[in-house]
């Protein structure tokens, strides 16, 4: 039988297949049977996207949505197939009316549709946002479009990544809440199907937002349809979704949580103080609560078929200071194990696996291998990579010299 391996997570698998068995990555055009070439988005032989199986989804539909000094203007562009998709949505958005309207100044939202959080300061999905900018009182216009969920995620060893942190959540409810909604938007608009519930929560995990909290509030969620098949949307809940993808896209509103920012800011609550406690304390021996401390990640193999294990790779180095181990660290996730993602909870558990003690503050440590050393270059919590500086000092400082 003839093979041939997943470009996305390196599963062998039957040649004929189209879709990874492992991971569901599309392997052959839907149209001409061609080999995909990773990271393409049209099909190099018949130029048929990515997901279709016809080259009549190539053509473009432009929506646009212009409204009165009241509301905003939305504009979109989208092939046949996903405008068959959209049609009912997309009247609805037309016909619907704001739910937030401005009286004397102040906005008034309305809660008809966020009966799935839970009472008190417990999982709820308020934003938090006026819907009004800070111009003067005008509203801001801004525009959406149907790849804006594919900047927020990518596929990254076979598994969804989280690549835009700043979901413009107001706390870190909220951010989970966001997270699921967009997460299952995209595999919507991907045309992946029903997403997987395993999915949903690896990506969770990550990310450190899969708590008692938020399995209590998933269980009372009634807008997101579950079945054996995976989790889909009902049309409130893709509203919802489109909400909060429009909202990542408007430059004019903030962002008061996201990763690696306290859950609760209770001292400025308290004393009236108005510093804010989402970055890290600059006090000298004490480290900050809003601090990530990182978790442990079960599913990462150390010891990889035809590739060097982290036990090996430690035992050829030589490292002194918690700096030169997280280098060391982040150079074996990028360069040995190829993966494309790293985050500090990736740096937390090879800690554990070569039974080091781990830094004081390890989120601190990392930013000080960035700032003081040069070695790593971190985008985000998510997303650390290393510096060409640093492949120099694994590589050749950081070898102990044989006589």
């Amino acid at each position: 039988m003839e093979i041939i391996v997943c470009k996305s997570c390196e599963k062998k698998q039957h040649k004929e297949n189209k879709f990874c068995q492992e991971c569901g990555a599309q392997l052959r055009c839907l149209s001409c049977s061609s080999e995909i070439v990773l990271g393409a988005l049209f099909c190099i032989e018949c130029g048929v996207k990515i997901g279709s199986n016809s080259s009549n989804s190539q053509s473009k539909n432009t929506f646009e949505f212009n409204e009165t000094r009241e509301s905003r203007t939305i504009k979109a562009e989208f092939s046949n197939e996903i405008g068959e998709k959209l049609t009912e949505t997309l009247s609805q958005v037309v016909s619907s009316k704001f739910e937030n309207k401005q009286i004397g100044g102040k906005s008034v939202h309305s809660n008809s549709q966020n009966n799935d959080g839970a009472e008190g300061d417990e999982f709820t999905e308020d934003t938090g946002y006026e819907d009004v900018g800070a111009n003067n009182g005008k509203k801001s216009s801004y525009k959406s479009n149907e790849s804006g969920i594919n900047v927020i995620f990518k596929y990254s060893d076979g598994k969804l990544k989280l690549n835009e942190l700043r979901l413009k959540a107001n706390s870190k409810s909220d951010y989970a809440s966001r997270l699921t909604y967009l997460a299952i938007l995209f595999y919507d608009e991907n045309e992946r199907g029903a997403m997987p519930k395993s999915v949903l929560v690896d990506l969770l995990k990550s990310a450190g937002l899969y708590d008692g909290n938020y399995r209590s509030w998933f269980s009372r969620c009634k807008d997101i349809t579950k079945n054996e098949e995976g989790l889909e949307f009902t049309i409130p809940s893709r509203e919802k979704a489109k909400k909060y993808l429009i909202e990542i896209n408007n430059p004019s509103l903030g962002c008061k949580w996201s990763l690696g920012d306290s859950t609760r800011r209770k001292s400025s609550k308290s004393s009236g103080n108005t510093e804010d406690k989402s970055k890290p304390s600059t006090s000298r021996g004490r480290s900050s609560t809003s601090d990530p401390a990182g978790s442990l990640l079960n599913d990462i193999d150390f010891k990889p078929k035809g590739r060097k294990s982290l036990k090996d790779f430690w035992d050829e180095h030589a490292s002194n200071s918690s700096l030169e181990k997280n280098l060391l660290f982040v150079y074996y996730f990028e360069k040995i194990l190829k993966i494309g993602s790293i985050g500090i909870n990736h740096i937390y558990t090879a800690y554990k696996e070569v039974g080091e003690k781990l830094p004081g503050n390890l989120y601190r440590s990392l930013r000080n291998t960035e700032s003081k050393k040069g070695w790593i270059k971190s985008n985000g919590i998510n997303d650390i990579t290393v510096t060409t500086r640093g492949e120099n000092a694994a590589e050749f400082e950081l070898i102990p010299k044989t006589e």
